[in-house]
């Protein structure tokens, strides 16, 4: 299981990270806040070129491979597959493109969060880049 960040820095590009939970993470009791979440699913080939997020959330990939192409940083693209999860917050500068490979449906569960709670999220995980741009 991989956990990424998926940012847009100060140079205009969005860049991908290796992050880590801090600790053991929250308490069991302390959640962390969200605006709320939702099931996805699309078929393997769909492909978009590069755009920027429309919401800041996290990505859970459930079955499927997804690509991510960024044009920014040392990590340029990586593949998520069943447990993987990505923190998406590039939602502005030029974005990452995505490509839905392999032969299964690409099923995920999407969590969206708010400008408010970033902070906590932020802080839940290491690994972030000092240039990024808070969602």
């Amino acid at each position: 299981m991989s956990i990424i960040g998926l940012s847009a820095a100060t140079d205009g590009r969005s860049h991908l990270v290796l992050l880590e939970i801090v600790g053991n993470g929250p308490a069991l009791d302390a959640l962390l806040p969200c605006s709320g979440w939702r099931p996805f699913q699309c078929d393997p080939g769909a492909r978009q070129s590069l755009h920027p997020t429309p919401v800041a959330g996290m990505t859970i990939v459930l079955s499927g491979c997804m690509e991510i192409g960024v044009g920014g940083g040392a990590l340029r693209d990586i593949a998520l597959r069943a447990g993987d999860m990505l923190l998406v917050l590039d939602t502005t500068g030029e974005g990452h493109s995505t490509a839905l490979t392999g032969n299964e449906k690409l099923r995920v569960a999407g969590v969206t969060f708010s400008a408010q709670d970033w902070p906590a999220i932020r802080d839940a995980f290491i690994g972030w880049p000092a240039d990024m741009h808070a969602p």
